[in-house]
């Protein structure tokens, strides 16, 4: 039972607890809570909810936002538990803040046109 003693004493989360997944895991959160506001702002100037399982969703702001937070938490939770050695929880998270960091710019630029 050597995982006991390493849960007890920090080892295991100092192992994976890196600056390179707890900065993966706040981005994916971030980025996520974002794209809940930039969709908010783009529905508040006339715009259309194009994921069909959010759109109903977006009629307020708690019920997205909560949700948002809840599942980006929950993957961030989820990479900080896989093992170091993994080869694919790290690219496969990065990969994901990429692609939000594509919606979100994406999003913005829509703002701000929708806004001239």
């Amino acid at each position: 039972m050597a995982v006991a003693p390493a849960l007890v004493d920090g080892s295991l989360w100092a192992e994976r607890l890196t600056r390179r997944r707890l900065v993966l895991a706040l981005s994916l959160m971030v980025l996520n809570a974002a794209d809940v506001l930039a969709t908010r702002a783009l529905l508040d100037r006339g715009g259309v909810e194009a994921n069909p399982l959010m759109r109903g969703l977006m009629e307020g702001l708690a019920m997205p936002m909560g949700l948002k937070v809840l599942v980006a938490g929950s993957v961030g939770l989820l990479l900080l538990c896989c093992p170091p050695r993994s080869k694919i929880a790290e690219p496969a998270v990065a990969a994901v803040v990429a692609g939000y960091a594509l919606v979100v710019g994406w999003n913005l630029l829509l703002v701000v046109q929708a806004s001239t």
